[in-house]
């Protein structure tokens, strides 16, 4: 995704800086349509932008009083006081910079409410700041080199620097094939680390040293304690939800939501406000697949305008090369559904709104009985693995994540385990607040609308209704089984189908593959050869198919996209 590449002095002469900053800028500008900044340059520091035309982000950077502001992602609301938060009126870059020079300290951040990373240039004290959100959701990236320190949204943009030579951290290898992601700040390279959720980086530019401080973690959320009326606090989350999702729908912009069978996509479509109209919905998947048929349903309620596009064994891997590229080789060519399809989108719309963390936060989807790892699981699969979805859509498109807000989020956060985990207040909160799109419509989970029970859990499951209830949805279930709808897609089937078979051989087979250098190619072979006589090892082969093309990318310049047009960028 786009954003913000720079370094300090040290890290180029003179002579090169402007054309080591270009070379950064143009490896996150990956089509002729992003707005490309001004190249500052000083004697202290080098820095620039780039970015999609959707957005008005402000000036970048954002100069006054001796400051500078680069900014990538949106800020929504600043809070003014404890009970009191407005929504942003001015650009975000501008805010950012008058609030520095307010406070002359980074105090403010814990007051705004938005997705984004942020470089703050104080040239009358010699000092760069590099900043995450709250939750480091809009990702920037940093290392020390050449006694100097360099930044980028994208780890690629490292690979301008003069002499930096990329070392694959095999820490991180090790985790993208056990795990799928790569956990907490570690990239793929050595010595490239991202920066922390509510965290920022000062360096000191005439000492030459940096500070890393946290301003804010999930520890400062107090847990609700004395008696609470559950049917309150799921109303209340539904109104933060609406407020939330009403903030980011701002006048005159194209919105819409990739719209599923699940539950978050849903109700982020409940939410939206009817100004916005004509509200566009795109779902994809196989012809006829029950997340068509569900959110076609969905989208009737709404009255909004439902597309369907299809994923097929001829398209499916179209554009997963780029995405590779594009999510810096975080995100699992499995994981890339959308990527056949994405320029299809800016037909329907430029703002699309995710269900990110809407069954995590509400839906307590990571807590599980004596499992106290919740916020692992938010700061490492949430913000390393999840997130790669909208971090992919933020190429093309502009993605906001309304279930990110910050009341929705302090409040979701301050309930006891007990209360939020299992879903019961997530469909409580839906059946109440947004009846029409989940009484009689099913969720693709189970295919039957979530008041039915999923499954019996001791406490309940001796009542007579859910008795009943129960062995309803065992009936159903063997029928649905009998008459199943096609599945969402079928890649384990698709691979070894062409074109993609001859793809896939020619990627892992290839003598000229790097991977080997890393993992057994006898043991990726045999597992290409066991998927192929029918076993389903289909994540585990696109995990080393992201890796190869990763490794293409970086060292041999390969399978990266070029172009601005879908002919020339979604290509095998």
């Amino acid at each position: 995704m786009p954003g913000i590449v720079g370094f300090t002095a040290p890290v180029a002469g003179d002579e090169d800086r402007q054309a080591v900053l270009l070379s950064m800028q143009n490896l996150i500008t990956h089509f002729r349509s992003y707005i490309r900044s001004e190249l500052f340059s000083d004697s202290q520091i080098s820095s620039c932008h780039s970015d999609k035309s959707m957005v008005n982000r402000g000036p970048q950077p954002f100069a006054e009083g001796g400051v500078r502001v680069w900014m990538d992602g949106e800020l929504f609301k600043v809070k003014e006081s404890a009970r009191a938060a407005h929504p942003i009126q001015r650009p975000a870059t501008e805010i950012l910079c008058r609030l520095f020079l307010e406070e002359r300290d980074l105090s403010f951040l814990t007051r705004l409410d938005g997705i984004y990373s942020a470089v703050i240039y104080d040239a009358a004290e010699a000092k760069v700041h590099l900043i995450a959100d709250r939750y480091g959701l809009r990702h920037l990236y940093w290392t020390r080199h050449r006694g100097g320190l360099a930044w980028g949204s994208e780890v690629k943009a490292m690979l301008a620097l003069p002499d930096f030579r990329p070392r694959i951290d095999r820490v991180a290898l090790e985790e993208f094939v056990r795990d799928g992601y790569v956990s907490e700040n570690r990239t793929w390279f050595e010595d490239v680390t991202l920066l922390g959720p509510g965290t920022t980086l000062t360096w000191n530019l005439r000492q030459k040293e940096l500070r890393i401080e946290k301003y804010w973690g999930w520890k400062s959320i107090r847990v609700l304690t004395g008696k609470i009326d559950d049917v309150e606090i799921a109303d209340e989350l539904a109104r933060l939800l609406i407020k939330a999702t009403e903030i980011r729908c701002r006048p005159a912009e194209r919105v819409g939501t990739l719209l599923s069978g699940g539950l978050d996509s849903r109700a982020i479509l409940a939410a939206m406000p009817d100004r916005n109209r004509p509200i566009h919905c795109v779902t994809f998947g196989q012809r006829e697949c029950d997340d068509m048929s569900i959110a076609h349903r969905a989208a009737q309620v709404k009255g909004a305008a439902h597309h369907c596009l299809e994923i097929n064994a001829e398209n499916f891997l179209k554009g997963r090369a780029a995405g590779v590229w594009w999510t810096d080789g975080q995100s699992n060519l499995m994981d890339l559904h959308v990527a056949a399809l994405l320029p299809s989108d800016r037909d329907f719309f430029d703002i699309v709104f995710d269900g990110f963390w809407g069954d995590t936060i509400v839906g307590g989807w990571h807590i599980r009985p004596n499992d106290f790892n919740e916020v692992y699981k938010l700061n490492n699969r949430g913000r390393r693995f999840i997130i790669n979805g909208p971090r992919f859509l933020n190429t093309w498109l502009e993605c906001r994540l309304p279930f990110c807000d910050n009341d929705l989020v302090d409040l979701a956060m301050s309930i006891p385990r007990e209360i939020r985990g299992a879903f019961q207040l997530y469909q409580k909160m839906l059946l109440r607040n947004f009846r029409p799109y989940y009484e009689h419509i099913p969720w693709q989970y189970t295919s039957l609308p979530i008041h039915l029970p999923r499954f019996p859990s001791q406490g309940w499951f001796w009542e007579k209704k859910w008795v009943f209830k129960w062995v309803l949805f065992s009936v159903w279930s063997r029928i649905r089984s009998a008459f199943q709808a096609p599945s969402f897609v079928e890649y384990d089937s698709w691979v070894k189908q062409e074109p993609a078979k001859s793809f896939v051989d020619g990627v892992l087979n290839s003598k000229a593959a790097l991977y080997p250098e890393f993992l057994p190619s006898e043991e990726v072979a045999l597992c290409w050869q066991r998927h192929l006589n029918g076993f389903n090892h289909t994540r585990q082969l696109f995990t080393y198919l992201t890796l190869e093309l990763w490794l293409q990318q970086v060292f041999l310049g390969k399978h990266r996209p070029h172009g601005d047009t879908p002919a020339e960028a979604w290509t095998l």
